[in-house]
């Protein structure tokens, strides 16, 4: 699933053996891509035995030279906008709740289609979640500590749906 049809139909084309890569164009942060996308993997597959949310940007550069109080302010209070941030976090955060979410009844129906196997979903970050170094990325570093944390929660609320795990 992604944004680039042609990417996706390549990649399907050129490693999905016949029909084993089903190429799924949509747009992760839109509820209706993501519940479209969903549909069209639940009419080619009884379950998802691996969901790995992989999406993301890195969002505005944050890079100041200034040595001064002033100069730092308009490098990166003036240099950056919400729209911004809010775009890389619906992209690197959001969209792995979404999407995990809408995933949730085919990760069960996997779990529950073998004895002793568990669907999982795999949630990418980045070592830059983790980080003391802001790599003149805040947004990004601090959306994938979010990620990170996302990924926690979902672990401690899914513990109650047996068999899917947030690893």
């Amino acid at each position: 699933m992604g944004k680039r049809k042609d990417v996706l139909e390549a990649a399907a084309k050129n490693y999905g053996h016949g029909d084993k890569i089903v190429p799924v164009e949509a747009d992760v942060t839109e509820k209706a891509d993501i519940e479209a996308a969903v549909k069209t993997v639940s009419s080619k597959e009884q379950g998802v035995h691996l969901l790995v949310n992989n999406a993301g940007i890195a969002g505005p550069f944050s890079k100041t030279e200034a040595t001064d109080a002033q100069g730092i302010k308009e490098d990166l209070f003036q240099g950056s906008e919400f729209h911004e941030w809010d775009a890389t976090y619906r992209l690197n955060v959001a969209s792995q709740y979404f999407v995990t979410y809408a995933f949730l009844p085919l990760l069960r129906k996997a779990t529950q289609s073998e004895k002793g196997f568990s669907a999982s979903v795999i949630n990418i970050a980045s070592i830059s979640g983790i980080t003391k170094d802001s790599q003149n990325h805040l947004a990004y570093n601090s959306s994938k500590a979010a990620s990170i944390h996302l990924t926690r929660l979902l672990a401690r609320e899914l513990v109650w749906f047996p068999g899917t795990f947030i690893l």
